[in-house]
């Protein structure tokens, strides 16, 4: 099918939401699927950013359209609705194998505004807002390659957790070669990264370095970012997750024996939990206890600095973590080395209200 010619392997699951797109004068409420192009597997046997040749953007598919009364039809499901490729813009040189965020920023019910990255480091934003598809429209928002100290390599696999803050939005997401987890040539990305809109991409040099201060202030600044510089070949391979102002990342690092055979990492290596403030980056738990002090009294007084950032998980890649939430307050799962673990997470004690009336 020519509408899909860009086609590659189709990595990316699929996004299921509401799109409000004119039809022969008419707006129509669709039911539609968001899919990155898919991965080139010219990138099988390479371990850096190739010029890839398919995959390169992303596609809107109808599933049903809905009448007036909400019936679905389905007369027109799997016909592309929208694409956007490398024959549109010659800027996406790179496959989108990520997942995609879709969001409804305005809360009216439908998506307006899509973000993901590809496998040359980029992070993209489509908006989709308009019932004129001709009107849908791409930003590239950043570029992780190269970074601020001139390296390169750095590869996105994993969709961006998003928060609507006042005048922007912040993406949280993380560096690593899903295809190729043993490698260790790269030094790979935590990046936190406002997109307030810009029409040109920013780099690592808009951004706060907070690989090695305890805190940063992103109010100067288009975000912040650590190196994986510490532990050799360190990646992020699953999407970040945000929740009560702290940002969550799981990170997988290598075993030096395992060679560079990217099958034997079930048990080998070692996987990490980073949880940081999402706007400073300041370290949101005490997973340092060698650098607490005791008070006068021989209690015990923890120090948080940016050595409190990670705590080791167990061995394997880890999940990305999930959040349980229930009546009775917040917890967490992370899946990793075939067993589950439950890290502390930030809880607020259960429901917030968020509006009520008084009845006299």
């Amino acid at each position: 099918n020519t509408d899909y010619s860009e086609l590659g392997d189709t990595w990316s699951e699929p996004q299921i939401d509401k799109v409000l797109v004119d039809v022969s004068g008419t707006d129509t409420t669709k039911i539609a699927m968001f899919v990155g192009a898919g991965y080139d597997n010219v990138n099988e046997d390479a371990t850096t950013p190739t010029t890839d040749t398919e995959g390169r953007g992303v596609y809107v598919v109808e599933i049903a359209a809905l009448n007036g009364s909400g019936v679905p039809s389905f007369t027109n499901s799997g016909h592309k609705i929208w694409g956007y490729t490398n024959a549109d813009s010659s800027t996406l040189t790179h496959s989108i194998a990520s997942d995609l965020s879709v969001l409804d920023i305005d809360s009216n019910g439908y998506a307006d505004r899509v973000y993901v990255g590809d496998t040359g480091g980029n992070m993209w934003r489509f908006d989709v807002s308009s019932t004129d598809t001709t009107s849908w429209a791409l930003k590239h928002i950043f570029d992780s390659n190269p970074g601020a100290d001139a390296s390169t390599g750095r590869k996105i696999f994993y969709r961006p957790a998003v928060t609507l803050e006042i005048g922007y939005e912040m993406l949280f997401f993380g560096t690593g070669d899903r295809a190729h987890p043993t490698v260790t040539t790269e030094v790979d990305r935590i990046y936190a990264v406002k997109d307030t809109g810009q029409s040109t991409a920013k780099g690592e040099g808009d951004l706060s370095d907070a690989t090695s201060v305890n805190t940063v202030n992103v109010a100067s600044s288009d975000g912040w970012y650590l190196k994986l510089s510490t532990n050799s070949g360190e990646k992020v391979l699953a999407q970040a997750a945000v929740i009560n102002k702290v940002a969550y990342y799981t990170t997988y690092e290598p075993d030096a024996t395992a060679g560079g055979d990217a099958c034997d990492t079930a048990t080998r290596g070692t996987s990490r939990l980073y949880s940081l403030g999402y706007l400073d980056a300041a370290s949101a738990y005490n997973y340092n206890s060698g650098n607490d002090t005791t008070d006068g009294d021989g209690n015990t007084v923890e120090v948080l600095d940016y050595t409190d950032r990670s705590t080791i998980l167990g061995t394997g890649i880890p999940s990305g973590i999930v959040m349980v939430i229930n009546p009775s307050g917040i917890s967490a799962l992370i899946g990793v080395g075939g067993a589950m673990v439950t890290p502390e997470v930030s809880d607020v004690g259960g429901s917030i209200p968020t509006y009520w009336r008084e009845v006299r």
